[in-house]
């Protein structure tokens, strides 16, 4: 497990919520939230507040926040960044719409168009290193390679690139002037601000900013966020930057900081849904579960046949007590995608909490018969067990076998004193 999938999967035990429907399910022990196992970056997601008087969820089941951040990282359209000089284009007006028309096919995921784009573009010099960089991310997306964050396999190759082509091809197309009323020492320019042109600097920004989420990609977290801060103060009105350089925060365990660029970059792109759901998330991790009900919703709206968005905003309206808008929005989430034994989980999970025990027990079984080896659902059922003194012993088989799956997990172990300690209570101790 990455560093940053052990933050962004880890599982937690639901907190008190706010006041819940009659059909409560019964009291237990106030569960408290546990550690991931592996390297963390940053802490666990803040509970709800207790309410008091309001019945704490069942003990034993986990449920985990969507996978953070989505598997392809934002393409930005490299055309707006083109090189400008005392605020006029220095490239050709027509080139600079063919570049843009072929930025547009590979945003579009049309990458056949883009690569005759690209390869028709003329040989400007000042085009010639921003075309590079395009075609390369063109073979990136093409040949398939990894774009999850923290996933640390075959993106060296593109972040290495990026960073040879800005530090080699850029260069070239800035040499001081020949002409002898210079003197040597003159800055770098194809234009020299003694000639009258003024100084002019080709723009890196884009090149940090691939190299940056590739960065990412591969795991050099600290490297990548100091490219995306360095991005971000010459374009942080674009959303592409916020998002990218929020997820960096988050990478480097600056789960605070981490929620004003997601903010921002969603105010941005409003009809965006996947930037809602990372919204929702981090809005999760950092306690505020209102919130992230509200962009869950937002998610939901604009893409009904996520189902990920469903079982999100599942999760957080069982989180803050609206158990039948929650059992719904989990319902809904196994409907789109009845093999996944985690949307099964989640929703037993809500059955229980809203007392229907039967219920959640078959549909346990079902996430179980999905998955025999899924940790949360074995771990849920176990609970539900226990919670009846004659069905201990079946609590207890059904924890083994949790327990063989990952012994040392913190959620087997905190679960396996819970249930430790009803025996003690059932036989008098």
């Amino acid at each position: 497990m990455t560093r940053l999938g052990a933050l962004v999967g880890l599982a937690l035990r639901l907190a008190a919520c706010a006041a819940s429907e009659p059909a409560a399910a019964p009291t237990a022990p106030p569960v408290e939230p546990v550690a991931a196992s592996g390297p963390v970056i940053g802490p666990a997601m803040t509970p709800a507040p207790a309410v008091s008087g309001a019945p704490a969820p069942p003990a034993g089941e986990l449920l985990a926040p969507a996978v953070f951040p989505p598997a392809k990282p934002a393409d930005l359209d490299l055309s707006a960044w083109l090189p400008t000089h005392l605020g006029k284009p220095l490239i050709a007006e027509d080139d600079r719409a063919r570049f843009a028309d072929a930025e547009r096919a590979f945003v579009a995921r049309d990458f056949a168009v883009a690569d005759k784009g690209y390869a028709a573009m003329p040989s400007s010099p000042l085009l010639a290193p921003y075309v590079m960089l395009a075609r390369l991310r063109l073979r990136a997306a093409r040949e398939g390679w990894p774009t999850q964050v923290g996933s640390g396999s075959g993106d060296a190759r593109i972040a290495t690139a990026i960073a040879k082509l800005r530090a080699v091809e850029l260069p070239r197309y800035e040499k001081p002037c020949s002409r002898a009323a210079c003197a040597p020492g003159t800055p770098t320019s194809p234009q020299c601000p003694r000639c009258g042109a003024g100084p002019l600097s080709l723009p890196r920004d884009p090149f940090d900013f691939e190299e940056g989420r590739w960065l990412l990609v591969r795991g050099d977290y600290a490297q990548a966020l100091a490219k995306l801060e360095e991005v971000a103060k010459s374009h942080g009105d674009t959303a592409e930057v916020l998002s990218l350089l929020g997820l960096a925060r988050l990478a480097s365990g600056q789960v605070a900081a981490a929620l004003e660029p997601l903010e921002r970059a969603t105010a941005l792109d409003v009809g965006s849904a996947a930037r809602w759901g990372n919204l929702g998330t981090i809005r999760m991790m950092n306690g505020k579960i209102n919130e992230a009900a509200r962009a869950y919703e937002a998610r939901v709206r604009l893409a009904p046949d996520d189902a990920q968005g469903h079982a999100d905003l599942g999760i957080a309206l069982v989180q803050v007590g609206e158990l039948t808008r929650g059992r719904t929005e989990l319902q809904k989430a196994t409907e789109l995608e009845p093999e996944r034994a985690s949307y099964l989980s989640n929703y037993a999970y809500a059955l229980h909490r809203s007392g229907k025990r039967a219920e959640s027990r078959a549909a346990y079984e079902r996430a179980l018969g999905k998955d025999a080896k899924s940790i949360v659902a074995l771990l849920g059922l176990s609970a539900l067990l226990s919670e009846n003194p004659a069905e201990l012993p079946e609590a207890r088989r059904v924890f083994v076998r949790a327990e063989t799956i990952a012994p040392d997990d913190p959620r087997v172990l905190a679960a396996k004193a819970d249930l430790l300690e009803l025996e003690q209570r059932a036989h008098g101790h």
